[in-house]
């Protein structure tokens, strides 16, 4: 294997989701799970992530975040009503994402696409994770200025009420985000034969052409005018 190669398996390898600024009395735990591709080919590499990728009711996915948020209120009940002192609300997020093991004679074209779509998948995962992170804030807000109740047991039903009608949102903004970006589609994470004419190099090739044959064409243009 190339060094070149090296750096790439070494580049997909390592990613990780960056840092985030969580919202007031949100803590979160992420995670990324890697399941196995192999091949050689865009073709092969394409089949087993439709074999070995996430999956759900709507189909296969070559990445996929999974969030589970909870969240718990403290409070006292004094003069007749019971109020909240203290919120607490956890989110979970594992991404899960492809990882390729390279053959020794793996393509360096290849792999420099595949750690180009796995940057651009990871990213938007990323999407998802804040969308969820957001929603985790939004109940941590909302539950910390509840109004005080007649009883507890009325303050955590309305708690439990307001935090549920926050996930059902989220979910929503979730799969506006997919419809959005055509499930990161529009963004880069498709994964394209570098060979192809229709890889995103090409048009600048060919412009490149172009205009080698063009500059040489005017130099003499102009060269044949002044005569």
């Amino acid at each position: 294997m190339s060094i070149v190669a090296a750096v790439l398996v070494f580049q997909v390898a390592t990613y990780t989701l960056p840092a985030v600024e969580l919202p007031r009395y949100v803590s979160e735990e992420s995670d990324i799970v890697w399941y196995p591709v192999a091949g050689s080919s865009i073709r092969d590499l394409q089949s087993q992530m439709r074999a070995n990728g996430p999956h759900d009711d709507a189909g296969a996915y070559a990445g996929y975040t999974h969030n589970s948020t909870y969240w718990h209120i403290r409070w006292q009940e004094s003069g007749g009503s019971c109020s909240v002192t203290n919120v607490a609300v956890a989110t979970y997020d594992t991404v899960t994402l492809p990882a390729w093991s390279p053959p020794p004679n793996a393509d360096s074209a290849l792999m420099a696409e595949w750690s180009r779509f796995v940057t651009m998948l990871g990213r938007h995962e990323e999407g998802h994770r804040d969308i969820a992170i957001a929603g985790a804030g939004e109940i941590a807000r909302t539950l910390a200025m509840l109004s005080p109740q007649a009883s507890c047991a009325d303050l955590a039903a309305s708690a439990n009420a307001q935090g549920q009608a926050i996930l059902a949102s989220v979910r929503t903004r979730q799969k506006q985000y997919d419809e959005e970006t055509s499930h990161g589609q529009r963004r880069g994470t498709m994964l394209e034969d570098p060979t192809s004419p229709s890889s995103p190099r090409f048009p600048t090739l060919a412009v490149l052409a172009t205009f080698a044959v063009l500059v040489p064409f005017i130099i003499w243009w102009r060269r044949s005018r002044t005569r």
